[in-house]
């Protein structure tokens, strides 16, 4: 029984003072660098009263040009 317990006392301390922390070597991964970004762009109604009536038409803020025709709101 002692036999045992001193058997299992080693392998624990020989497993304690040989376990250690392992370090991966970090590799370095080609990107590419690309200079411009894509972005949508920013479209949102413009809106006017004329004649008492509301109309909203979009506008392409991004390319300062309009979308559509003019169209009355309910």
């Amino acid at each position: 029984m002692k036999k045992t317990i001193r058997i299992l006392a080693v392998i624990i301390a020989m497993t304690c003072i040989f376990s250690g922390t392992a370090f991966a070597q970090e590799k370095e991964v080609a990107v590419e660098k690309s200079s411009s970004i894509a972005r949508a762009d920013v479209i949102k109604y413009v809106y006017k009263v004329e004649n008492g009536k509301l109309y909203r038409r979009l506008y392409n803020y991004s390319k300062d040009t309009w979308l559509g025709d003019w169209e009355l709101c309910d």
